[in-house]
């Protein structure tokens, strides 16, 4: 999950308008040594399985796309991810964030 964020006042290009995400950009991975790096999830035709909505209904869209992890790819002890990629054209800019994970054991 990205978060949107508008404008700060008086600062215009401070925010992120979640619909100029590039979903093709995205990498998830691993921030605690694992050598894994995920996309996200495309249907057969190739589309993303991401959707842009309201989701902590702030009135800012954000972006969601599934991720699939086949079994046994992250390790126990791994317990951080970061996400990276970037918005689209005409001026790109840098996406990253990272959060928690907690690996099911199996």
């Amino acid at each position: 999950m990205i978060f949107g964020r508008p404008d700060a006042p008086g600062q215009p290009g401070t925010g992120l308008d979640a619909a100029t995400i590039d979903p093709a950009s995205l990498k998830l991975a691993s921030l605690d040594g694992g050598t894994w790096v995920l996309r996200p999830q495309q249907n057969s035709s190739g589309r993303y399985d991401c959707v842009i909505f309201d989701v902590n209904r702030d009135g800012v869209r954000d972006f969601s796309c599934a991720f699939k992890v086949p079994k046994g790819t992250i390790g126990r002890n791994e317990t951080r991810a970061v996400l990276r990629g970037m918005t689209l054209a005409p001026n790109p800019q840098p996406v990253l964030g990272w959060d928690f994970i907690e690996p099911k054991a199996e």
